[in-house]
């Protein structure tokens, strides 16, 4: 039964850390400039959007800067085939008020599970090394399920990236707005699928990354609190 105790912390914490750093993965792929200014040059989204890359990139900007909740409204104009005109219509703008949702939604959840981390180490410095030590032990364990579950899915949607895609799209949003037209709708040509397959699997990498070394890091923890902890013990006996 002493045992029993830490399944339910460390399942909470194991689940915290894949949302940080899982959420924090895909932030840092998705706000990047550079990524998109590699993306309009290399797949020539200025031929299919009549938009130079300065033009793209300002645009981009104020896209995210919406997404982020920075900005109330999705009104952005440009320079499209030499005429300055709003880059999105009405479809575009309802779509992106679901993605900004989804987003915010994340967001909180990555902002408390960092808290609950934040809140867990406190638990362990300040009340219990003991009890912070052994579901450190435990998480190494669960970690790696974990994991293997997240690279399952990277792998289904390497394989298959459309269908499983179309599935997110199915799941996450209750309506059929991000069916874009490409001749009618300038953000399916901005960012068309290429780009969120690349997005997901740099996100991915990322993650795994950012997975390893937290697994090696609770271990090495972990066991340099066991082993200091045990000639205390020894003392009290």
């Amino acid at each position: 039964m002493a045992n029993l105790k830490y399944i339910l912390p460390t399942l909470l914490i194991s689940i915290a850390i894949i949302v940080v750093l899982f959420i924090g993965s895909l932030q840092l792929v998705i706000f990047n400039d550079a990524l998109f200014k590699w993306h309009y040059e290399t797949h020539q989204v200025t031929e299919t959007t009549k938009m130079t890359v300065p033009d793209l990139m300002a645009v981009t900007g104020e896209l995210l800067d919406y997404i982020k909740d920075k900005e109330e409204h999705m009104v952005i104009e440009s320079n499209i085939d030499g005429v300055n005109q709003e880059v999105f219509g009405e479809r575009e703008k309802a779509h992106m008020i679901d993605v900004k949702n989804l987003y915010l939604g994340a967001r909180n959840m990555q902002w408390f599970s960092l808290f609950l981390l934040i809140a867990f180490i406190g638990f362990g410095v300040i009340k219990s090394k003991v009890i912070f030590s052994e579901i450190l032990m435990r998480i190494r364990y669960v970690m790696p399920f974990l994991l293997t579950i997240m690279v399952g899915i990277g792998i289904l949607f390497a394989l298959d990236f459309n269908k499983y895609f179309t599935l997110f799209h199915e799941l996450f949003f209750s309506n059929d707005l991000w069916l874009l037209d490409p001749k009618t709708d300038i953000m399916i040509n901005m960012v068309p699928e290429i780009y969120f397959y690349t997005v997901v699997m740099l996100s991915l990498i990322l993650f795994l990354v950012g997975m390893i070394i937290t697994v090696i890091s609770v271990t090495v923890i972990g066991k340099r609190l066991n082993s200091d902890m045990r000639p205390l013990a020894h003392i009290k006996r």
